[in-house]
């Protein structure tokens, strides 16, 4: 085992796994197994790149990559240190190689090292496994910051409230969100229709469906929930629906769900 660790320095999650103090399940024969196989694959997709970035000593790039690594490094580190002895199994190979050939992503975009961590955790995990799916890397490497925000969001509550905007007969959604604070609608809009085309959420359009599902009225409920002061307060203490209309939008509540796909996505990559 000495052997291994030594052929992968740079590696310092097989040194982890390899290491017997790390955990009694690790002393099993499975841990090697994990150990060599999760080697053998960073060597084989991102090892090279590795070698040859050191060696740029005066690559402006240098010393943002070096930071970046250690920093991805020791956070999947701590993902594939932290799943239960029982639930270790041996990689899932389509899934350890589908989050090691996104590290790229990761090391030049720090806001995704945490979903590419747990992406990898769950290829050695019995129970994240299950939900897991090597499309997940493509979702992850597809994502901005933003985007990676608005699924943070989405993850820590209990209800989500979709909303469609109306602006010269065209529509694009957003959801109730402080992230409004901090970002433009038209940001926020750009990433939820990512994250829609990347079949993780869907809406159900307001134009397209108003004849068909329901008619508003002054007393409808949607209005006076979107209307209502409580649901949504800006920097300034203003409402959602008066702060969206001051942006030149009708607001409309309409209905929002996660796919099974992003509900998924999201007990793997993001919680």
């Amino acid at each position: 085992m000495d052997k291994i660790i030594e052929k992968y320095p740079v590696f310092k999650i097989v040194k982890t796994l390899l290491t017997p103090e790390t955990s009694n399940a690790l002393t099993k024969p499975i841990a090697n197994k994990i150990g060599e196989t999760l080697a053998d694959i960073w060597e084989g997709l991102i090892g090279y790149k590795i070698h040859y970035w050191k060696e740029l000593k005066n690559h402006k790039y240098r010393l943002h990559y070096e930071e970046n690594i250690n920093q991805l490094l020791n956070n999947m580190h701590e993902k594939l240190t932290n799943v239960d002895d029982e639930s270790l199994q041996e990689p899932e190979v389509s899934i350890a190689k589908a989050a090691i050939d996104i590290v790229d992503k990761g090391i030049y975009n720090p806001f995704c090292d945490d979903m590419i961590a747990k992406l990898l955790a769950s290829s050695i995990d019995k129970q994240k496994c299950m939900l897991s799916h090597p499309r997940y890397a493509f979702i992850i490497d597809s994502m901005n910051e933003l985007d990676y925000k608005i699924l943070q969001d989405i993850s820590t509550k209990s209800e989500i409230i979709g909303i469609s905007l109306i602006s010269n007969h065209s529509e694009q959604f957003i959801i109730d969100s402080q992230l409004l604070n901090s970002a433009s609608i038209e940001a926020i809009s750009l990433s939820i229709s990512n994250l829609i085309s990347l079949g993780l959420i869907q809406f159900k359009s307001y134009l397209f469906n108003k004849e068909y599902l329901f008619k508003e009225n002054e007393t409808d409920d949607y209005i006076e929930f979107v209307n209502h002061d409580e649901y949504f307060e800006t920097d300034e203490g203003d409402s959602l629906r008066n702060f969206l209309k001051n942006y030149g939008y009708d607001a409309h509540v309409v209905d929002f769900y996660l796919t099974v796909f992003g509900k998924n996505f999201i007990e793997v990559c993001i919680k």
